[in-house]
């Protein structure tokens, strides 16, 4: 049987393209949301406090003093209300379900930042949620998330007024994608070597 050779240049293509589904993660346009104050669902009043300490206006550290009720908004545990705990000393926060099934998310914290304006004061938090319950690795479609969004806006002495905690999937390193893509071209290549017989 001849082989037109034409076509089999677009084999690693092919390849690549039903195969790459396989292996990349099934990414959901979806979010874990919690959240209290403002203009939440349910209109769920913050409770609890944060330590917070500014120099020239600018945040440099912030804990909780009493843990502050955030309200599951988006997720697969909705409607629960979690006690969210944090220390930037530490590095460390956790989202503790308030009865329920008693989930729990921890993570840590990368980054913060945050301010003094007109009597509210803001912390903001960017967070690697390393320890997920079953059911939100599974809503999110991966066994950790990022948070970019923990924010708590406080009163001058220290109440939560508003605090929204947002998670997502965390973004896959471009240097993970170029490795699968190219071991992607190279199984391509392997098979028109083998398809051709050369």
């Amino acid at each position: 049987m001849k082989i037109n050779k034409n076509w089999t240049r677009f084999i690693p293509v092919i390849v690549g393209l039903f195969v790459l589904p396989l292996f990349v993660q099934n990414a959901q346009a979806t979010e874990v949301s919690f959240a209290c104050g403002g203009t939440v669902e349910l209109v769920l009043p913050c409770t609890g406090s944060v330590s917070a300490t500014y120099s020239g206006g600018a945040l440099t550290s912030a804990s909780t003093t009493s843990f502050v009720t955030v309200f599951n908004s988006q997720g697969p545990d909705t409607p629960a209300f979690f006690a969210m705990v944090f220390d930037t000393g530490t590095g460390t926060i956790t989202l503790s379900e308030l009865g329920g099934a008693g989930d729990v998310l921890s993570g840590t914290i990368g980054s913060f930042f945050g301010g003094q304006a007109g009597g509210e004061d803001d912390v903001n938090l960017f967070v690697t949620w390393s320890t997920l319950p079953t059911i939100f690795q599974t809503w999110l479609g991966a066994p950790t998330g990022q948070g970019f969004t923990t924010d708590v806006s406080l009163t001058t002495n220290g109440l939560a007024e508003t605090a929204t905690v947002s998670i997502i999937e965390p973004t896959p390193e471009p240097s993970s994608l170029l490795l699968l893509g190219s071991g992607l071209l190279s199984f391509g290549g392997l098979l028109r070597r083998r398809i051709l017989g050369s």
